[in-house]
């Protein structure tokens, strides 16, 4: 997307935001609901559901869901943190304890260390990668055409070229694409490639990877170690502070590997948004489990 058609989508999506609708459907599709579990969820019917489809890729100008996720993550619209599974929620609890304890309490500087803060986000991210590799290794091999069919889909190809690639029918893809859902026991391809990556069955480009992680790490430990500075009133609001910190770093890590063919050709690239850690203000008392 060129830098004018981000300027004139931004500035669309700000003048009319999306409606309740609109934006539930968002949420949902990415907690991957179906359509019907959706309907349920808004009490409308299956029609008025796809009303509401119609609307979200007329508002965002393109039938690609991915494109759409991207540019809703990209906005704003779609928050890191909230996607987040809750295993890693687990442990960035456990995490935020650590990275508390390690700096708050032996550090008097206004700034806490940043090498003690990058090895605890680093043994973090380790952790969750442990989550994953447990998680498959309870699931058989995936044949390789699943994985082919799967590295395509991530790639952004389209269903016609894949059917060309492939040497399918029509029957023979659709077959292959459910068989794809049913092995990561999900409904949405979005969520098949997510699980992909987190299991291994994606073939990174391994620059990319360690390029991105490295600039979204140095905010995440840029933004704890000035903590101190913001004058929070009570160790739960630096704790959740933390915890967000650890999630949003997280959930956007995911976020740049997913969607990273659109990333390359976004027009700010090369520019990790910042760390936003206003988010400490809404107050997610119920994911971490305190009270402020």
């Amino acid at each position: 997307m060129s830098t004018r058609e981000d300027n004139h989508m931004y500035s669309a999506l700000k003048n009319k935001p999306l409606n309740y609708f609109q934006t539930t459907y968002l949420r949902l599709f990415v907690h991957d609901y179906t359509d019907k579990e959706i309907a349920q969820f808004l009490e409308v019917s299956s029609r008025r559901v796809l009303s509401i489809q119609k609307s979200i890729t007329n508002k965002f100008g393109t039938q690609d869901w991915n494109k759409i996720l991207f540019m809703a993550f990209k906005f704003e619209i779609l928050k890191h943190p909230d996607y987040v599974e809750d295993s890693i929620k687990t442990e960035a609890r456990e995490f935020t304890n650590k990275i508390f304890i390690k700096n708050i309490v032996s550090s008097p500087s206004p700034f806490w260390p940043q090498n003690s803060i990058r090895k605890l986000i680093v043994d973090f991210n380790k952790s969750c990668e442990q989550i994953y590799l447990k998680e498959s290794g309870t699931l058989p091999k995936l044949r390789k055409t699943l994985k082919t069919l799967l590295n395509l889909l991530y790639c952004g190809k389209r269903e016609e070229f894949i059917i060309q690639e492939m040497r399918l029918s029509n029957d023979e893809y659709q077959a292959l694409e459910q068989e794809l859902l049913d092995y990561f026991s999900v409904n949405r391809i979005f969520y098949a490639i997510q699980k992909g990556f987190r299991y291994g069955y994606i073939d990174h480009d391994s620059n990319y990877i360690v390029g991105k992680h490295a600039d979204i790490l140095n905010k995440t430990i840029d933004s704890i170690s000035s903590l101190r500075t913001l004058n929070l009133k009570s160790n739960k609001l630096h704790k959740l502070y933390i915890y967000d910190s650890l999630l949003e770093y997280y959930g956007l890590y995911e976020n740049y590997i997913l969607f990273k063919e659109k990333w390359n050709t976004s027009a700010k690239e090369n520019k990790i948004p910042e760390i936003k850690m206003d988010l400490v203000f809404n107050f997610r008392n119920i994911s971490y489990g305190i009270s402020v």
